[in-house]
């Protein structure tokens, strides 16, 4: 029989497998020649997965407000070297409330 269209990929990356089938219309006789292979396989999405790789925090902003209670803020960077399937960290906020 025809060969199916392969399945999707069982990883996004880090190394996967797919595979097609096919169905044996007729099996052989006495005698004659077997059908063969009815499933194949094969190795994709290969690539290493790459979680992100996180910065530095930066420094505190100033104060939003000279009395009461304000808020300062600093980042975290985030450099999101990512592969599909990989774990991606975003940039980051951490907020300080001043008095």
């Amino acid at each position: 029989g025809e060969w199916s269209d392969w399945t999707a990929c069982s990883k996004e990356c880090g190394g996967g497998e797919r595979k097609h089938v096919r169905s044996v219309k007729r099996p052989p006789g006495p005698g004659g020649e077997p059908c063969g292979p009815t499933t194949e396989s094969q190795p994709c999405n290969e690539a290493a997965c790459v979680d992100c790789s996180v910065g530095e925090w930066s420094g505190w902003s100033p104060c939003d407000k000279t009395c009461g209670d304000g808020v300062r803020i600093r980042t975290l960077q985030s450099s999101p070297r990512t592969s599909l399937g990989a774990k991606n960290v975003q940039n980051s906020n951490k907020k300080n409330h001043a008095s």
